[in-house]
């Protein structure tokens, strides 16, 4: 089938919500307004996301352009087995027309290695399966996890909210017992402890925890 070519589909949809239709109305509204205390507003919002550790965008290509050239990840057993769980749970769901093919494998694969790239890593971890697999759920979702929860989706306020995401995903495809000897790979905000051994990308630390 056609669609299988694509690595991911996202579904656009434009459901009736009172508070995002509000925030959208005055959005478009105040391009029209003269305001000079919103000017102002405007002015403080740019001056505080620039004071961030924020990448302009040919900083942001230049790196892009460097991981993809230098890293080509490979998958531990954990990821392996992962990938391959999800793939079996859609095929599972779609017995009937069978359109998910050996290519959605494929494609978690590489998008599981374009994660791992992204992270400046060598290897293909559990964080980046997990990480993945919330990606599709969050374009496709098959009920594996509760998707409302996933508006936001790379945009956790704990690591304990990461781990409780990925201990229902390893629960539902049956896998918690047989990875919980797995070394883990979890994403850690920029306040992580500093004694720890990480990789600090852009405010954002990869620790590894054995």
């Amino acid at each position: 089938p056609l669609l299988s070519r694509f690595d991911i589909i996202f579904i656009l949809t434009d459901n009736i919500d009172l508070e995002t239709d509000t925030e959208r109305c005055a959005f478009i509204l105040d391009q029209f307004l003269i305001d000079d205390s919103k000017a102002i507003h405007r002015s403080d919002e740019k001056e505080k996301y620039l004071a961030g550790d924020v990448w302009e965008r040919d900083r942001l290509k230049e790196y892009f352009r460097y991981v993809q050239n230098r890293f080509e990840p490979s998958a531990t057993d954990s990821a392996e087995k992962v990938l391959m769980a999800y793939y079996h749970h859609l095929r599972n769901l779609e017995k009937r027309n069978g359109r998910t093919t050996i290519r959605a494998l494929e494609s978690l694969l590489r998008l599981s290695q374009a994660h791992a790239r992204l992270m400046f890593k060598e290897t293909i971890e559990l964080f980046d399966a997990i990480s993945i697999i919330l990606l599709m759920e969050s374009a496709c979702p098959t009920q594996l996890v509760d998707t409302t929860i996933l508006k936001d989706i790379f945009v956790f306020s704990s690591v304990e909210e990461f781990k409780d995401l990925e201990m229902k995903i390893l629960t539902n495809l049956r896998l918690v017992e047989e990875l919980e000897e797995e070394e883990t790979c979890l994403l850690y905000t920029s306040d992580a402890a500093d004694d720890l051994l990480c990789v600090d990308l852009g405010g954002r630390r990869i620790i590894k925890k054995k």
